[in-house]
C-alpha cells in the first residue's frame, strides 16, 4: 500500500504510473502460486520449501520485469 501511494505522490507520467502498478500486480501472482504449488507437491512446507519459495519467486519477478522494462 505504502508503495502504491508513493507512486502516486511523484510527479511522473501517467503511462509510467500504470506499468508500475502492473508490475506490482504482477509479482503478486508468482508470490501465491509457487508455495501453493511447492506444498502440494511436497506434501506439506518446511523451512527448505519456504527457502525454496522465496529463491524460486525472487527469480521469477527478476526475470519477468528484467523483460518488462524493456
Amino acid at each position: 500500500l505504502t508503495i502504491l501511494t508513493s507512486i502516486f505522490l511523484f510527479k511522473i507520467n501517467i503511462l509510467l504510473k500504470i506499468k508500475l502498478i502492473f508490475l506490482i500486480m504482477f509479482g503478486l501472482i508468482p508470490a501465491w502460486i509457487v508455495p501453493i504449488f511447492l506444498g502440494s507437491k511436497l506434501g506439506g512446507h518446511s523451512g527448505d520449501s519456504y527457502g525454496a519459495s522465496v529463491v524460486i519467486v525472487e527469480t521469477i519477478i527478476l526475470f519477468s520485469l528484467s523483460i518488462m522494462i524493456r
